[in-house]
């Protein structure tokens, strides 16, 4: 019999699966780089786009990329909320454009060049994850 935590966190996962399958039917199954109007420039990075990195990495963990749901779920451990529509369209285009990340199809990684970075700063030790959104900020000026 599941625990009431279990039953939670299934419910949780739910959500997250629901809420990127709706994104990326809307978008033909991809994860778009390309907003729908012209945005700022790519350089004018807001904080949620630092929360959509973090998350991004997150997610990623040890493995080659990391799937939509798995960056909803690494958003809301991180910022206690779900990333809205405008927040991932246009966080997708800056951090791309940005070369932060790569997006290939439904699933995203960080870049060599985000790596760089992050172990530049020292970043990759044990740290909670708000020390480790402030290092991200820092990273992309916000």
């Amino acid at each position: 019999m599941a625990s009431d935590l279990e039953r939670i966190v299934a419910r949780a996962q739910k959500h997250y699966y629901e809420v990127a399958e709706t994104y990326l039917r809307a978008r033909g199954g991809v994860l778009h780089v390309e907003p729908d109007v012209a945005p700022s420039a790519a350089s004018d990075f807001t904080s949620s786009d630092a929360w959509l990195l973090l998350a991004i990495k997150t997610a990623q963990a040890d493995s080659s990329s990391a799937t939509l749901a798995e960056i909803i779920g690494a958003g809301d451990a991180i910022n206690h909320a779900i990333f809205m529509d405008e927040e991932l369209k246009g966080g997708f285009y800056r951090l791309a454009h940005g070369g932060h990340i790569s997006v290939q199809g439904d699933v995203c990684f960080v870049t060599e060049q985000f790596e760089n970075d992050w172990q530049a700063r020292g970043a990759g030790g044990k740290r909670s994850l708000d020390k480790h959104l402030q290092v991200v900020e820092t990273m992309l000026g916000v």
